[in-house]
């Protein structure tokens, strides 16, 4: 059974372009090993991001990403069961997100939940939106 989780969090220091390349690695690494897909994104010292895999993998990660010190008040917007990945076809690699067709992924995602009827949607895609707007540091990973 395929999970999704998203969440907000503040970073705990401002970033360099160099150190977000860091933590993107570092997020790639494990994510490829544990085969999870998604989307991080980091903008004005706000992160976003949706992990998309198996139920178990997705738990493990987010237990350790919730626990990382580089950040704090992680707050979980969504955490439920999918029939498919929205994120598997992204690049593996790291990127600024500064065209239609990339900014078309998150467009998707929010079509999706949408129509999820799930509680608190719209202060969720309010989020989402507000990061599609600003296209700043959008770090993007998937499976290979």
């Amino acid at each position: 059974m395929l999970q999704t989780i998203c969440y907000v969090s503040n970073s705990k220091i401002n970033l360099t372009t160099k150190e977000l390349q860091k933590l993107f690695y570092s997020a790639k690494k494990n994510n490829l090993k544990h085969k999870i897909s998604g989307i991080l994104i980091h903008d004005n010292g706000n992160f976003f991001q949706i992990i998309e895999g198996s139920k178990k993998n997705i738990k493990k990660i987010y237990k350790k990403i919730a626990q990382d010190k580089r950040h704090h008040h992680v707050i979980e917007l969504i955490n439920q069961s999918i029939k498919q990945r929205v994120f598997k076809e992204y690049e593996t690699e790291f990127s600024i997100i500064d065209d239609n067709e990339k900014i078309q992924k998150l467009e998707n995602y929010l079509n999706w939940l949408k129509n999820a009827e799930m509680k608190s949607i719209d202060k969720l895609v309010k989020v989402i939106e507000n990061f599609i707007l600003t296209k700043n540091n959008v770090l993007h990973y998937s499976q290979s």
